[in-house]
């Protein structure tokens, strides 16, 4: 377990205990550290951030990962009109030292302005390392 993830004080409101607890025990178990950032190596969509499928009181939903440790760090929901943004520029992160709430035009230009290609081709790397792995256990 990575020691950031003891900074989940509070309840998602979409997730029961136990849900979340599932969802804590399934960040651990498909995230890799990668220099600072704690890496999901799960599912991402064509942007490159983390997205899993979770069965919440109203069915099916996907999730993505990136915006419930902020969440379960704080205590509240992403406020209207921000996004969940990253300190460290890697979209697939979920180190909630790294998270917190900007306005997505601020959020947008800050991200436009920093890219980390470096750290995105190590992931990239990482990630098809991982996906071996699986493929041969």
């Amino acid at each position: 377990m990575f020691p950031e993830f003891a900074l989940f004080k509070h309840r998602v409101p979409l997730l029961t205990p136990a849900q979340q607890h599932k969802l804590i025990i399934r960040m651990a178990l498909n995230s890799v550290r990668v220099g600072e950032c704690i890496c999901w190596m799960g599912h991402c969509n064509n942007d490159g951030y983390p997205k899993t499928n979770f069965r919440i009181r109203s069915g099916d939903a996907s999730l993505y990962v990136h915006q419930l440790p902020l969440s379960m760090k704080t205590g509240r929901d992403r406020p209207e009109g921000k996004d969940t943004s990253h300190a460290c520029d890697t979209a697939a992160c979920i180190n909630p030292e790294h998270l917190s709430y900007e306005k997505s035009k601020d959020n947008y230009r800050r991200s436009a302005e920093n890219t980390n290609r470096k750290k995105a081709r190590e992931l990239k790397r990482r990630r098809r390392e991982h996906d071996e792995e699986r493929i041969a256990a």
